[in-house]
């Protein structure tokens, strides 16, 4: 199940990053964000109709408790899935940011993102950095929800939703650059649904969380100055 989800998610993606956001990405950004949800709401229909409606949940596996402190009033532990997973992000992060600023690669896409007239010039291909870009983010997308499923027991049609909206705003933000400071951003708004989930009305998370992004993109954006 985790290879055929990885499979289709490269070739939704490379698919979806060739017939419907290359033609748009040079040409208008928002043109790509409204693009890209309703690329999601077409794959998250077939999702649906694929499973019947219905949840599938996985059996509990992986999920022996590793205690870091034996304080009875609160000890503090975590299962092993949540340790795997944990490794496994650390180490993607840390590849993605090798691979974007010390790789060929990673060079080619800067010069794209920058300036594709420029590197164009340079004799690099933007249509095609665009595409394997693409098809990256989306196989990195896929490996995520397989280490959330594994987590969570579930990964329903419903939920890529909210989990791309959260990312769309942290992008928005500014966090797309740098993989490690996109983490860090992703990072602390887990803290923040932690904490709220501990303290606060569960209820009300998702609508605390995105009232925040909401305020901190309205706070950070910058007007871009027309000469």
């Amino acid at each position: 199940g985790a290879a055929a989800a990885l499979a289709f998610g490269l070739g939704a993606g490379l698919i979806a990053g060739r017939y419907v956001m290359r033609p748009l990405a040079f040409s208008s950004a928002n043109a790509v964000v409204v693009a890209s949800l309703g690329c999601l709401l077409v794959l998250m229909e077939t999702a649906r109709l694929a499973s019947d409606t219905r949840s599938l949940w996985l059996p509990p596996f992986l999920n022996d408790v590793v205690v870091f402190w034996p304080n009875p009033a609160f000890p503090v532990a975590l299962t092993v899935v949540q340790l795997v997973n944990t490794a496994l992000m650390m180490a993607l992060v840390a590849g993605g940011h090798w691979l974007l600023t010390r790789s060929y690669a990673g060079r080619y896409w800067r010069a794209v993102s920058e300036d594709r007239k420029a590197a164009a010039l340079c004799g690099i291909d933007p249509g095609a950095v665009y595409i394997a870009a693409y098809g990256v983010a989306s196989l990195i997308a896929a490996f995520c929800g397989i280490l959330a499923a594994s987590y969570y027991g579930n990964m329903d049609f419903g939920t890529g939703l909210t989990f791309g909206v959260k990312v769309l705003f942290i992008a928005a933000i500014g966090g797309q650059a740098s993989p490690l400071f996109a983490a860090l951003g992703a990072a602390g708004i887990g803290l923040m649904e932690t904490l709220w989930s501990a303290y606060g009305p569960i209820l009300w998370r998702d609508f605390a969380i995105f009232g925040f992004l909401v305020i901190v993109l309205v706070v950070t954006r910058r007007e871009r100055i027309i000469p």
